[in-house]
C-alpha cells in the first residue's frame, strides 16, 4: 500500500483499504511514496497505489514515482485517490495507466471526496472521509485482495 498525503486524508483511505486486505487474509505493507524505493515492489502481489488530486491528475510525488515503476508482470494493481472539489480528474487512470504500462493487472480503483484546505482560509468538505467513505474503502480492499487471492495458486 503506497500513498502520498499531504493533509492525511489519503493516509486515512490507505489505512481503510489495508484494514480490508487484512479482512481477506492476506499481510499487508503500508508506506508513504518517500519511503518505498520502487524496485522493492517485485515481493508484492498486490500493489495499491494512491494520490490526492491535484490539478485533476496524482500529485507530483506520485507522477514521478509512477515513472520509477519496474516491471510488475504477474503482479496485481489498484489505483485510490482522494478530491477536494471537482473529482478525481485523470488521477486514477493514469495510475491505471502507468501499472498496466508496468504488466500489472489492475483490479480496480476507487476514490473519495476529502476535505480541501484552500489557502488556509476555508475548508470544503470538513468532515470527509467519514466512516462511510473509510467503510467502503475497506470493503474494496477486502474485494480486490480476495480476487487477487482467487486468482492465484497460494
Amino acid at each position: 500500500m503506497i500513498y502520498y498525503s499531504r493533509t492525511g486524508n489519503t493516509e486515512k483511505v490507505a489505512e481503510a483499504l489495508a484494514r480490508g486486505v487484512e479482512k481477506a487474509g492476506a499481510s499487508v505493507v503500508v508506506k508513504g511514496v518517500e519511503d518505498v524505493n520502487p524496485s522493492e515492489l517485485g515481493k508484492y502481489g498486490l500493489i495499491c497505489i494512491g494520490t490526492p488530486v491535484h490539478w485533476f491528475r496524482p500529485a507530483r510525488r506520485v507522477r514521478e514515482f509512477l515513472e520509477k515503476l519496474p516491471n510488475l508482470a504477474g503482479k496485481f494493481g489498484v489505483a485510490f485517490s482522494t478530491y477536494g472539489d471537482l473529482g478525481p480528474g485523470r488521477s486514477l487512470s493514469a495510475i491505471g495507466k502507468a501499472l498496466r504500462g508496468k504488466g500489472a493487472r489492475v483490479l480496480g480503483s476507487l476514490t473519495t471526496v476529502a476535505a480541501n484546505y484552500h489557502y488556509k482560509l476555508f475548508v470544503l468538505h470538513k468532515d470527509r472521509p467519514n466512516d462511510d467513505d473509510l467503510r467502503k474503502f475497506e470493503e474494496f480492499g477486502e474485494a480486490v485482495t480476495r480476487a487477487a487471492l482467487g486468482a492465484i495458486d497460494v
